[in-house]
Protein backbone atom coordinates (compact mmCIF):
# COMPACT_ATOMS: atom_id res chain seq x y z
CA UNK A 1 0.00 0.00 0.00
CA UNK A 2 1.11 3.51 -0.59
CA UNK A 3 1.85 5.85 2.26
CA UNK A 4 -1.18 8.01 1.37
CA UNK A 5 -3.51 5.01 1.69
CA UNK A 6 -2.12 4.19 5.14
CA UNK A 7 -2.35 7.85 6.23
CA UNK A 8 -5.97 8.15 5.04
CA UNK A 9 -6.94 4.86 6.68
CA UNK A 10 -5.52 5.94 10.04
CA UNK A 11 -7.21 9.35 9.74
CA UNK A 12 -10.57 7.72 8.90
CA UNK A 13 -10.27 5.36 11.88
CA UNK A 14 -9.46 8.30 14.15
CA UNK A 15 -12.44 10.28 12.83
CA UNK A 16 -14.75 7.31 13.38
CA UNK A 17 -13.56 6.96 16.98
CA UNK A 18 -14.12 10.67 17.61
CA UNK A 19 -17.66 10.51 16.21
CA UNK A 20 -18.54 7.46 18.31
CA UNK A 21 -17.07 9.07 21.44
CA UNK A 22 -19.03 12.29 20.95
CA UNK A 23 -22.27 10.39 20.31
CA UNK A 24 -21.74 8.41 23.52
CA UNK A 25 -20.96 11.52 25.55
CA UNK A 26 -24.35 13.19 24.99
CA UNK A 27 -26.88 13.06 27.85
CA UNK A 28 -29.97 10.95 27.41
CA UNK A 29 -32.97 13.14 26.66
CA UNK A 30 -36.53 12.18 27.51
CA UNK A 31 -38.77 13.08 24.61
CA UNK A 32 -42.39 13.81 25.45
CA UNK A 33 -45.03 11.54 24.00
CA UNK A 34 -47.22 12.92 21.24
CA UNK A 35 -50.34 12.99 23.41
CA UNK A 36 -48.67 14.66 26.44
CA UNK A 37 -47.34 17.73 24.63
CA UNK A 38 -48.74 21.05 25.73
CA UNK A 39 -49.30 24.09 23.54
CA UNK A 40 -47.55 26.50 25.93
CA UNK A 41 -44.10 24.91 25.96
CA UNK A 42 -40.98 26.97 26.51
CA UNK A 43 -39.51 27.81 23.12
CA UNK A 44 -35.91 27.67 24.41
CA UNK A 45 -35.98 24.02 25.44
CA UNK A 46 -38.51 22.81 22.90
CA UNK A 47 -40.18 20.69 25.57
CA UNK A 48 -37.22 18.33 26.02
CA UNK A 49 -36.07 17.39 29.49
CA UNK A 50 -32.72 15.90 30.45
CA UNK A 51 -33.05 12.56 32.19
CA UNK A 52 -32.07 12.56 35.87
CA UNK A 53 -28.71 11.02 36.73
CA UNK A 54 -28.79 8.05 39.06
CA UNK A 55 -25.88 8.00 41.47
CA UNK A 56 -24.50 4.63 42.54
CA UNK A 57 -24.17 5.67 46.18
CA UNK A 58 -27.87 6.53 46.45
CA UNK A 59 -27.40 10.27 47.03
CA UNK A 60 -29.28 11.89 44.26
Amino acid sequence: MSSWMIFCSIWALFALCVVLFIRGAHPHVKRPEADTREEGQDSKTGGLKVAPVRHENGNG
